[in-house]
């Protein structure tokens, strides 16, 4: 017999010393014994061999008790089954045992206490980050073990081989119809169903959107320009964010110059589909410090192309002196659309006539497709369409509209210098060159036209016009 736990004992004449000594329950040849000190724990109906080493003296017998009722044996050994009427509810159990020697002397009672805990199964659910869940997001698997222990060992099984992982939590690139379960082994000592599988989980899996965001609004703007709306996310009806408060500033969907920061700032769009599964795609706005010691009445450069502009103070107002010239040229017959890019016609399809009278531009396509008045449009950074009220100032500089063509077409400088480039009218007239202009605002007159001002190099007035939106017109930008 190897005693595993044990209290040392002494011999009569010197006081009975026991030890009580521990066992491993007889059950299963593949346990070995092995040494454990008291306090002992077993589980409910486990068997345990208790004694006291080293071997009797010839003609002692020893009392048993636990919990203070004696037990049958009165040899140094004792073996306990811990079931009925033990359970763990009274656990701590008090076993005690006392040598008495042939001579009657007694020997000191030793105490060893024995915990007994209740056999409990172990089990394992998997729960997955998302199910259904989107391609080309990874999921997490976590396995919920009951009665584990202090440290079990997991084996992931996907699609009935070996995932590899080992841990409590399994992370991978699902694919549609996989099978996920989880092998728990519990360290635990009172256990059953040990080790233990979950039960399976079957992955769903929708397809996520491919989002893309070419950009259409200015990829290069400034501080002082006004809040503009951001564009260019496909598919629609996604949302924008940044890493700060210039993005959906003022309203939502817009990006605000003014309060971001200096360099290169991304931009986020984000889509949702109906599955709930999103994608995104980043865009770069280039946000550049104002230009030092700007002063109306100087050349301005456009940070977009890096053309020249003349610029000229009247009354209050600073207006570029120039038409702006900016965008890509196409024919007259092709009508500008809401594609991204900057579109422009050339009078007759000339490019010469762009270089020397500017760009003619539909109203939409001036607006970049948003009606709100005021707003930077296709001017440069910095600079606006200006409103009907505006114009109003102007022609009110030069005594009103039926003597401020002469003033605004007066090739002296500084002025205006309105030229008679001509118009396009419908895609398909092209008019006035050499003889008149019009100039749009960013006013709608109700909800077709909109307000532009018309002058000509025989009569001293400038016209009110309400305008088919479809025409196409110069535009003049004014400073913010």
């Amino acid at each position: 017999m190897n005693p595993v736990t044990h209290i040392p004992r002494k011999s009569a004449k010197q006081g009975l010393v026991l030890s009580l000594l521990l066992l491993v329950m007889v059950m299963v040849s593949a346990l070995r014994a092995h040494g454990q000190a008291m306090p002992d724990v077993v589980c409910v109906g486990e068997t345990k061999h208790y004694w006291v080493d080293p071997n009797p003296v010839a003609g002692s017998t020893y009392t048993w008790q636990i919990n203070g009722v004696t037990q049958v044996s009165t040899t140094n050994e004792i073996y306990v089954t811990w079931d009925l009427p033990y359970t763990p509810a009274g656990s701590p159990y008090t076993i005690t045992v006392q040598e008495k020697s042939a001579a009657g002397c007694y020997g000191d009672v030793k105490t060893g206490q024995v915990q007994v805990n209740a056999i409990l199964p172990v089990s394992v659910s998997v729960t997955a980050s998302q199910n259904p869940a989107c391609s080309g997001v990874a999921v997490t698997f976590t396995a919920n073990v009951i009665n584990g222990g202090t440290s079990p060992s997991y084996n992931w099984i996907l699609n009935g081989s070996p995932a590899g992982a080992t841990s409590g939590t399994y992370t991978y690139m699902a694919m549609a119809g996989d099978v996920v379960s989880c092998e728990v082994n519990s360290n635990a000592k009172c256990v059953v169903n040990n080790p233990a599988m979950s039960a399976p989980v079957t992955m769903q899996v929708n397809t996520s959107p491919v989002v893309t965001f070419v950009p259409c609004y200015d990829v290069i703007t400034s501080v002082e320009a006004k809040p503009f709306k951001l564009k260019g996310g496909l598919p629609l009806n996604g949302s924008y964010s940044g890493g700060g408060i210039w993005v959906n500033n003022p309203d939502p969907g817009m990006f605000n110059p003014q309060v971001a920061p200096t360099g290169p700032v991304p931009v986020t769009y984000t889509y949702t589909n109906a599955d709930g599964c999103s994608g995104s795609a980043v865009g770069i706005i280039q946000n550049n410090p104002a230009p030092v010691g700007f002063i109306c009445g100087s050349d301005w450069t456009d940070i977009r192309d890096g053309k020249i502009y003349p610029t000229v103070q009247i009354g209050s107002q600073c207006w570029l002196a120039e038409n702006l010239n900016y965008g890509t040229k196409i024919q007259s017959s092709q009508v500008q659309s809401d594609n991204c890019v900057i579109e422009k016609y050339c009078y007759n399809n000339d490019p010469v006539n762009c270089s020397g009278f500017g760009g003619l531009y539909q109203w939409d396509e001036l607006m970049r497709y948003d009606n709100t008045p005021a707003s930077q449009g296709i001017c440069p950074p910095g600079w606006h369409v200006p409103v009907e009220s505006e114009w109003n100032t102007l022609l009110g500089f030069y005594g009103g509209n039926g003597n401020a063509g002469d003033s605004l077409q007066n090739p002296a400088s500084p002025g205006f210098h309105a030229l008679p480039g001509g118009v396009l009218y419908l895609n398909n007239t092209w008019s006035f060159k050499g003889l008149a202009t019009l100039f749009w605002s960013s006013t709608p007159a109700g909800q077709i036209n909109i307000i532009s001002h018309g002058m000509n190099n025989i009569d001293p007035s400038v016209s009110y016009y309400e305008s088919a939106r479809s025409n196409a017109f110069p535009v003049r930008c004014l400073r913010d």
